[in-house]
């Protein structure tokens, strides 16, 4: 696969069944004439010449378009020739990755998976595991550890929906539904603070809260307040033309908002 771009540089896709190499427009910079590409030259062949040639490279090598262009020419064909390449098991999943950097060498990225085809590993050039995950029964991935960011876990209720969330530095978010299952408030605790509600949402059909009647501005399902730390968002707003209140329009789409701001914090 090929893909022309409208400053006369391409990019193209490679792959047979255990691999696929990936080019870049910098990895292929030097090619001057795309109708001889051993891979994609038959696709540029059926176009008009004008529409690939001169290209990018060919335009500013030679300086024709001045120093600067010259120069950045010559910093692009330094990544010249060095394209990642993906290569697939018998399932077709790739599970190593092998940059190419030239003169500084390649390095190769390589995913551990399991019989279900979940990432269990992910381990890096110098042969350390940056990353860890762990699965529950229904594949739902309820822990990973970084090699960056640290440990962090997970919990999902009955549908799937995430309940709890909380990481090594004992930060705990907890997240309640109401019986539809749309995200209604979100508690934190860590850094001193106890369960504090951090986030809260109410639905224009909601029964605390909710407007009185949600269908007359196409509130029903859709978000009418949330709350956060910068204030509040109000999805209703007055249409100075008509006079009349406007949420949603029958599609969907929101109309009027606003946000009022927090002007002071106590704590």
């Amino acid at each position: 696969m090929a893909t022309l771009h409208a400053n006369f540089t391409y990019e193209k896709v490679v792959f047979d069944p255990w691999h696929k190499d990936s080019w870049d427009v910098n990895d292929i910079v030097k090619q001057t004439d795309p109708s001889a590409d051993p891979d994609v030259g038959d696709f540029f062949r059926l176009l008009p010449l004008g529409d690939y040639s001169p290209t990018w490279f060919a335009q500013r090598s030679g300086g024709g378009l001045g120093p600067e262009e010259q120069d950045a020419a010559t910093k692009a064909a330094a990544h010249a020739n060095t394209p990642m390449t993906a290569c697939f098991d018998t399932l077709g999943r790739a599970f190593l990755t092998v940059n190419d950097n030239g003169a500084a060498g390649k390095y190769q990225t390589r995913t551990d998976l399991d019989i279900e085809g979940n990432q269990r590993f992910v381990t890096d050039s110098l042969n350390r595991q940056v990353m860890t995950y762990d699965y529950d029964m229904r594949g739902n991935r309820i822990h990973h550890a970084s090699m960056d960011a640290g440990e962090r876990w997970n919990l999902n209720n009955a549908i799937g929906k995430p309940i709890h969330a909380w990481d090594r530095r004992d930060f705990v978010k907890t997240i309640s539904y109401h019986e539809l299952q749309r995200p209604v408030t979100l508690n934190v605790t860590g850094n001193g603070l106890n369960s504090i509600l951090a986030e809260k949402t109410i639905y224009g059909d909601s029964s605390n809260g909710g407007l009185p009647n949600p269908e007359q501005t196409n509130h029903r399902t859709k978000v009418f307040q949330a709350y956060d730390a910068a204030g509040i968002v109000t999805n209703l707003g007055m249409n100075p033309a008509t006079g009349q209140s406007e949420g949603y329009d029958f599609k969907g789409n929101l109309v009027r908002s606003s946000r009022q701001l927090l002007q002071d914090v106590l704590y």
